[in-house]
């Protein structure tokens, strides 16, 4: 069974859709961590978020490695605190960490949290 995900549809640059195109691949691969359409589906609508939130901004990275602390923390700080608010976060630290080009400061940033 496979389940298909609109990257065009994100309201990001092309380049970040391509990337985080990339990063499902991945994960969706055997032994990638996400081991069912349930999973990817789930970890699908809580990414979202994260690229609408990108696309709001003044400064939108055009690319996971043009991704800053600026953005980053912006993005956490705008979570709420509640359980769905940190389930965002780490669907979103876990698939950009994947990516090599992701800024050191961006992954301290991560980290931190």
């Amino acid at each position: 069974m496979m389940r298909s995900y609109d990257f065009g549809a994100l309201p990001v640059p092309e380049a970040f859709q391509r990337s985080l195109a990339s990063l499902y691949v991945v994960k969706c691969a055997p032994g990638g961590g996400w081991g069912s359409i349930e999973t990817s589906e789930a970890h699908w609508y809580l990414v979202r978020p994260f690229t609408e939130f990108l696309a709001g901004l003044d400064d939108v990275p055009p690319d996971v490695d043009r991704l800053t602390t600026t953005h980053w923390n912006a993005w956490r700080l705008s979570l709420p605190p509640r359980p769905n608010g940190y389930s965002k976060y780490a669907s979103v630290v876990g698939l950009l960490q994947l990516d090599p080009r992701l800024a050191q400061p961006v992954r301290e940033a991560m980290a931190g949290q």
